[in-house]
């Protein structure tokens, strides 16, 4: 469940000579850039050379290229951590639902840096580096459709104690909490929790 709201608005009237500016952002980035992109991408839009000449639609893909590259920059990502803690000190000012027990914002505090590292890490990483990196979890990802049914086997190293580490690593190899993995899985998923040849568990009605 949310105990805060991830998007941002703008509603700017008087944007230009009969020009008025309405955008909803969402927050799949974190609140803070969702708030950060209100309050300065239509800066980015009045100062594109595209918006100067008139050509409004190529003046919003350039304002996005070039805001979304503003966010790898140092100064920019210095006062996003500066919205989040804002936002933190208001919320508990206020007693809203971020004001909680010193333990429990720690515990958020150092999750919410560990995803504001992870995204900019991924920012900067080749796309194939980025698949590669999530292809492990398909695996255990209930929209994967299935294609047949499989025993795989346990193999030396895959058990209850290593498994999470073999997803978050992003290693081709998954395996459950027992050591094993009997699922459902794509032919094509690539190699799974096992080293030796798999084969297709008898069909019960033949």
């Amino acid at each position: 469940w949310r105990t805060d709201q991830e998007d941002a608005h703008l509603c700017i009237l008087n944007f230009d000579t009969n020009a008025s500016m309405f955008a909803v952002f969402d927050g799949h980035g974190g609140f803070e850039v969702a708030k950060y992109a209100a309050e300065n991408l239509p800066r980015f839009i009045k100062e594109s050379e595209s918006y100067k000449s008139g050509n409004f639609k190529q003046a919003l893909i350039d304002a996005f290229m070039k805001f979304d590259k503003s966010l790898l920059t140092a100064d920019v990502q210095t006062k996003l951590v500066k919205l989040i803690e804002d936002t933190r000190k208001s919320d508990k000012s206020k007693g809203g639902t971020n004001a909680v027990t010193s333990d429990v914002v720690d515990d958020q505090d150092e999750e919410v840096e560990e995803n504001i590292a992870n995204l900019y890490q991924e920012a900067r990483m080749p796309i194939e580096k980025v698949l590669a990196k999530y292809r492990a979890k398909l695996g255990l990802s209930p929209c994967v459709k299935a294609k047949k049914r499989v025993d795989l086997t346990p193999v030396p190293g895959c058990s209850k104690d290593n498994a999470d580490d073999n997803v978050v690593s992003g290693s081709d190899d998954v395996c459950n909490v027992n050591g094993s993995h009997a699922a459902e899985v794509d032919s094509e998923a690539g190699p799974s929790c096992s080293s030796k040849t798999v084969d297709k568990v008898p069909d019960s009605s033949t």
